[in-house]
């Protein structure tokens, strides 16, 4: 028989594992928008170092999630009382887990423009950044929406 228990547990461990890579993201964002990158006077190459390594990241917890929205598919309600509530909260991680796999990504194309801007303005081009750039904004947005009602239905569970 299957355990809520156990679907809990793994949660737990995912929420955790996220967050890790949150905090780590959250680093990054303060230090690109921090007075010196917005003047271009940093070097933003340690930077996009970090980037590859927090999508990977992503890429594995969400393939974890994905895993157990699998296992959840295939459980009867009788099985698992709150069946229906997992699947809700695995539902949303997942979208959740996506939309800060892409912030991160769009934060990477945002360092580039950073890194043209410094290195070689002639090459920089200000309406493609700042289109970037309002992705990258749209796409935190969307993570932080996504996380708001994941908070508020992880108190359901």
């Amino acid at each position: 028989m299957t355990s809520s228990v156990t679907y809990k547990q793994r949660a737990g461990q995912l929420l955790s594992a996220i967050g890790e890579v949150l905090d780590a993201y959250l680093v990054l964002d303060n230090r690109l928008f921090s007075w010196k990158n917005a003047f271009g006077w940093n070097n933003v190459e340690p930077l996009k170092a970090e980037i590859p390594p927090l999508v990977e990241r992503v890429t594995a917890i969400a393939a974890q999630i994905q895993q157990i929205q699998t296992e959840l598919a295939e459980v009867s309600p009788e099985q698992l009382p709150d069946a229906q509530t997992l699947v809700q909260f695995f539902k949303l991680f997942a979208s959740y887990s996506e939309a800060l796999k892409f912030a991160i990504q769009g934060m990477g194309r945002v360092l580039v423009h950073i890194e043209t801007k410094r290195n070689n303005r002639a090459e920089f081009k200000q309406v493609r950044y700042e289109s970037d750039l309002m992705i990258y904004k749209s796409q935190v947005d969307k993570y932080q929406l996504y996380g708001e009602q994941l908070n508020a239905l992880i108190r359901q569970l």
